[in-house]
């Protein structure tokens, strides 16, 4: 799988978190004039985010062999966040990133080179553990606020839990599997994200949330049957009644229609 290929919670596909469901809806705003509640749309929400939102900074042992390396590179490795709960609690933050490395017999990423080659001692002993792990990069920038997936969503739910009401948080997860090659140096070679590692992060994220506390494809994917209705006449006259160009609403509708298509069948099959 490519680097840079991204998952939502929850596999397959799409999610977002997290709250009773009732409790992570905002309070409404009221509609001028009518004293009347209207409900807020998630794609009428903006939110404060995080990238690689469980990284921690890398001992100055570490950091210092880094940089002996990869030169000014390693600016872009320096830098700190605080455990996921703060995040959400001082800082607002609202959408994280993660990034998942399969594990299943454990022990992959138990030992990490430069933690070996710099005299970090023993590793936490969760990460001898089957089970997703939680880090950026093998073996040269490993150190994370949570380190398997489990911990990471179960720090989320646990601050959801004791903050009802909050608006939904989104979890993108980054599905890494990309060897690491720098000279001849032999680091771990992650183990790839095939369906049955799909259908593990699925298990993992389930055994955390329960169903009502995710937005999943299965919960919106009824919205292509009704697209799949609307006949092409429909469509050019709402792209007209909105001034697109006839020509470029043609070109957006049929791709459109064969992504519904495509959606359709993956619902059936």
């Amino acid at each position: 799988m490519n680097r840079g290929i991204r998952r939502w919670l929850a596999v397959p596909g799409l999610a977002l978190a997290m709250g009773a469901a009732a409790a992570c809806q905002p309070q409404p705003p009221w509609h001028p004039g009518t004293g009347e509640p209207q409900s807020t749309r998630l794609n009428q929400i903006q939110v404060v985010g995080s990238h690689n939102s469980y990284h921690e900074l890398a001992p100055e042992s570490e950091r210092a062999v880094r940089r002996a390396v990869a030169g000014a590179a390693e600016d872009s490795l320096e830098y700190n966040h605080v455990p996921l709960p703060e995040q959400f609690a001082d800082q607002k933050v609202r959408q994280i990133e993660l990034d998942a490395f399969v594990d299943t017999n454990g022990g992959l990423y138990a030992n990490p080179l430069l933690r070996g080659a710099t005299g970090g001692g023993p590793y936490d002993p969760a990460m001898e553990q089957p089970g997703i792990k939680v880090l950026h990069i093998q073996d040269i920038d490993y150190h994370s606020t949570c380190l398997t997936l489990i911990d990471c969503l179960q720090q989320v739910k646990s601050w959801s839990d004791a903050n009802q009401g909050h608006v939904p948080i989104a979890i993108l997860l980054e599905l890494k599997d990309t060897p690491l090659i720098i000279g001849g140096i032999q680091f771990v070679v992650p183990e790839p994200w095939t369906a049955a590692a799909m259908d593990d992060l699925d298990a993992e994220i389930r055994s955390v949330f329960p169903e009502d506390q995710m937005i999943t494809p299965d919960d919106v994917r009824w919205a292509s049957g009704l697209l799949a209705q609307l006949s092409v006449a429909q469509w050019n006259d709402a792209f007209r009644a909105g001034g697109f160009d006839p020509v470029v609403a043609g070109r957006f509708i049929r791709r459109l229609r064969e992504k519904v298509a495509e959606g359709l069948a993956v619902g059936a099959s």
